[in-house]
């Protein structure tokens, strides 16, 4: 069971993949701006982030940005967005996210990836 947290405007979205992944024991937390995600992350510890890229205010590549200088060792990111272009992967790889996934994607992606992440941590730890 991992510690999830999803950053998303949509609030349709977040509650149909928490409910999707909960479904798997997944504990999730929810978020629905970079703002908000920043203000949990501060008092909270998650495993994995999945992040809307395309939010109101500050947008995922911000987000994650602010996650990196606040917090040393970040849990790993998983950028998602309907506008996964070229220059997004680029400065999203640059930033040091551990994927970037095209919206719309199945619950089962989500699922491989973090049992893939999931993994990595315990060959890393």
């Amino acid at each position: 069971m991992s510690r999830i947290l999803i950053v998303d405007d949509d609030v349709n979205l977040v509650l149909i993949l928490s409910l999707s992944l909960e479904v798997y024991e997944h504990e999730v937390h929810k978020a629905y701006s970079g703002e908000g995600a920043l203000d949990f992350l501060r008092v909270n510890d998650v495993d994995i982030v999945f992040l809307d890229h395309m939010m109101p205010g500050m947008n995922g590549l911000e987000t994650l940005q602010h996650l990196k200088l606040m917090n040393k060792y970040p849990p790993p990111v998983v950028l998602y967005t309907a506008f996964a272009n070229t220059q997004v992967r680029q400065q999203a790889e640059a930033i040091g996210v551990a994927a970037v996934v095209e919206k719309p994607a199945k619950v089962e992606f989500f699922l491989e990836l973090i049992n893939k992440l999931a993994r990595a941590a315990i060959f890393e730890g």
